[in-house]
C-alpha cells in the first residue's frame, strides 16, 4: 500500500487497485470504518477544546507516578524501555486530564442521578452454581444438597457443566450487570445462604445459592466510572448525529 504526501495530489494504491479520494467515505462506511473514523475526530476535538494550567499538568503527571508505583528517578528508563519519549508521555497524561476536565465540566451534575440508576447493576453478588442439561439429574443433587447428603460445592466441582465446576460452584464477586439478567433477577431477590429450587435457563437446569450480596457505595472510583459512561454516552450520540446527518 502506498499513500502520496500531503504535498501532492492524493493517490492511495492498495495492492492492484488505486483509490480514488471521492470514494474514501463509501469505502469507511462499507468497510463499518467511519463511524469510529467520526468518533476519533469528535474525541480529538473534545480534548483540543480544553485548557489545561502547567502546574495541574505537573500534579497529574507526578499523580499518573504514583498511581503506577514509579519514581521520577525511575520514569525515564520506564519511557525508554517502552520506546516513548518524555514528550510522548505528557502529552498522553495530559489528554487524560483534559478528558476528566471535560467530563466533570460536562457530565459532573449529572453523575449521582446516573449512579442511583446504575446502582442495582453495580452491585457485587457472589453465588454458588450447578447447571447440568440433565433436569432429573438437577433435581436428584437438589435433594441430596437440602438434605445435607453432600455439599454444594462437592456436587458442583463433580457435576456441573460450566466453568463453575473448577471453582467448586463459586462465582463472584462481580457486578450484578454480569450474570444473564435472568440469573441476576433471581439473585437480586434471594435470600442470603438460601438454596434455590431447580430452575431452567437456556439450555441448562440451575441450582443457585446467592452467598453474599454487597451493595457497591458511591466513591471517587465509582464516581470516574459513571463519568466515563456518561461521557460514552453521549460521544455515540454525537457520532450517530455526524451520521445520520449524511
Amino acid at each position: 500500500m502506498t499513500l502520496a504526501s500531503s504535498q501532492k495530489p492524493f493517490r492511495l494504491v492498495v495492492g492492484d487497485r488505486e483509490v480514488q479520494e471521492s470514494d474514501l467515505a463509501a469505502l469507511l462506511q462499507k468497510h463499518q470504518l467511519l463511524a469510529e473514523l467520526v468518533k476519533r475526530i469528535r474525541f480529538e476535538q473534545v480534548l483540543q477544546g480544553i485548557d489545561v494550567q502547567p502546574d495541574a499538568l505537573e500534579q497529574e503527571c507526578q499523580a499518573w507516578c504514583v498511581q503506577n508505583r514509579i519514581t521520577p528517578q525511575q520514569l525515564p528508563q520506564l519511557l525508554a524501555h517502552q520506546k516513548i519519549s518524555l514528550e510522548q508521555w505528557k502529552a498522553s497524561v495530559e489528554n487524560r486530564l483534559r478528558l476528566r476536565l471535560f467530563q466533570d465540566r460536562e457530565f459532573g451534575h449529572r453523575v449521582e442521578n446516573h449512579f442511583l440508576k446504575r446502582k442495582s447493576q453495580l452491585d457485587l453478588v457472589s453465588y454458588s452454581l450447578l447447571r447440568h442439561s440433565d433436569g432429573n439429574l438437577i433435581q436428584e443433587l437438589y435433594q441430596q444438597i437440602l438434605h445435607g447428603e453432600a455439599s454444594f460445592e462437592e456436587l458442583a466441582t463433580q457435576f456441573s457443566q460450566g466453568h463453575e465446576a473448577k471453582t467448586g460452584g463459586k462465582l463472584g464477586p462481580v457486578p450484578l450487570s454480569q450474570p444473564h439478567p435472568a440469573l441476576a433477577e433471581i439473585l437480586r431477590t434471594a435470600q442470603l445462604g438460601q438454596v434455590l429450587p431447580p430452575c431452567t435457563l437456556e439450555s441448562y437446569w440451575l441450582i443457585i445459592r446467592l452467598d453474599q450480596l454487597q451493595p457497591v457505595a458511591f466513591n471517587e472510583t465509582i464516581r470516574q466510572q459513571m463519568l466515563q459512561e456518561l461521557f460514552d454516552e453521549w460521544l455515540g450520540a454525537e457520532v450517530q448525529h455526524a451520521l445520520n446527518a449524511l
